[in-house]
């Protein structure tokens, strides 16, 4: 994903450091820290079958190229259910769903509410906040203060309004900590990742 599209796959580590915080924050067990983890920094691998005319266009997706971006969710979670990772369907299951919405009008399964895996919705969370705030090829680089206005307008309908909460509470005291600097955005997610592992070696 780097080699091919290198603002992506800094999302997804971006996506992977925020989503981890919120997971420690909502108490996830090691296994449920290690499917957020795996998940979060494979959430949009299946954007490897998007065309990059696609993924780089200035303006808002219609029509078929719409579809074809909406499907990189269930492309990445086939490719990631290729890769027999332990607990591979629920970290699979993640990846499918991170852009369904609490109110049913997400993709690609139009869930609600707590039928979205607590995996995928704290990923969910994350992925917006960070391409909110991020300068893309359709809108500049927002503020912090603007981006959690757009988000606390989602509540119920995109966002979680629980998480959206803990998030504010919790996560984003340490996100803006003064002197803060984060040399591996990965790293966090690692160590979940490692840690599972050891454990299940162990057992």
């Amino acid at each position: 994903l780097k080699r091919r599209d290198a603002h992506t796959a800094v999302h997804a580590e971006r996506t992977a450091h925020v989503a981890m915080l919120l997971g420690q924050a909502a108490g996830l067990e090691q296994d449920q820290q290690y499917v957020l983890a795996t998940a979060a920094l494979l959430h949009d691998i299946g954007k490897l079958s998007v065309p990059m005319r696609i993924l780089e266009f200035r303006g808002r997706l219609g029509g078929d190229d719409w579809v074809r971006m909406q499907g990189h969710s269930a492309v990445g979670a086939r490719i990631v259910q290729e890769l027999h990772l332990p607990l591979g369907d629920e970290v699979a299951q993640a990846v499918r769903h991170h852009h369904e919405s609490v109110d049913g009008s997400g993709y690609p399964d139009r869930l609600k509410g707590d039928e979205i895996a607590l995996p995928a919705r704290i990923i969910s969370l994350a992925d917006v906040y960070d391409a909110i705030s991020s300068a893309r090829s359709y809108h500049r680089q927002r503020s912090h203060e603007e981006t959690m206005d757009i988000l606390g307008g989602e509540i119920g309908r995109k966002c979680d309004g629980p998480l959206f909460e803990l998030f504010r509470s919790e996560v984003v005291p340490r996100l803006l900590e003064p002197g803060r600097e984060i040399c591996d955005p990965t790293q966090t997610a690692r160590q979940a990742i490692e840690r599972y592992c050891r454990a299940a070696i162990t057992h």
